[in-house]
């Protein structure tokens, strides 16, 4: 009777134990290995000024730049669900820059300690940029289009 009850005990408790253990979504904070960024939304800072934010599946603002020129360096600041901003850390995370349209204009990154790249205007007219945080090779984090306007 006991053999039983014992064996399928064992099965539920093995389950359990490598369930967990797989779990994508475990915060590294609380020192898991895995190193998710969870982030829900991002802040483009240009001079110093917040040019565009992205909150909530809402983008507010748009990147401004002249034909045949480069914006200032843009910062990418990204917001998480615990409600800091920052950044991703380690290299495993890298920023991804998609223009809809490269003949309007095209994004030059540069990866430091803050996430920054330039806009540089090819011709005028109007394309959109996504940002997406990419987990070794996969995407953790895509925004929605921003405009770009370039004069």
């Amino acid at each position: 009777m006991h053999k039983y009850i014992i064996v399928p005990l064992y099965i539920i408790l093995f389950l359990l134990i490598v369930l967990n253990g797989c779990s994508e979504d475990s915060n590294p904070v609380n020192g898991d290995n895995t190193t998710h960024f969870e982030a829900i939304g991002l802040y483009l800072i240009e001079s110093g000024d917040t040019i565009v934010s992205y909150l909530g599946g809402t983008v507010t603002g748009q990147i401004e730049v002249t034909d045949s020129t480069e914006t200032p360096l843009i910062f990418v600041k990204f917001l998480s669900d615990d409600g800091t901003v920052g950044t991703p850390q380690g290299a495993e995370h890298s920023l991804q820059l998609t223009v809809a349209d490269t003949s309007t204009a095209e994004p030059e990154t540069h990866q430091g300690e803050d996430w920054e790249f330039h806009i540089k205007g090819k011709q005028i007219g109007q394309t959109t940029l996504e940002i997406s945080i990419f987990h070794n090779d996969h995407p953790d984090f895509v925004s929605r289009p921003i405009p770009i306007i370039v004069n």
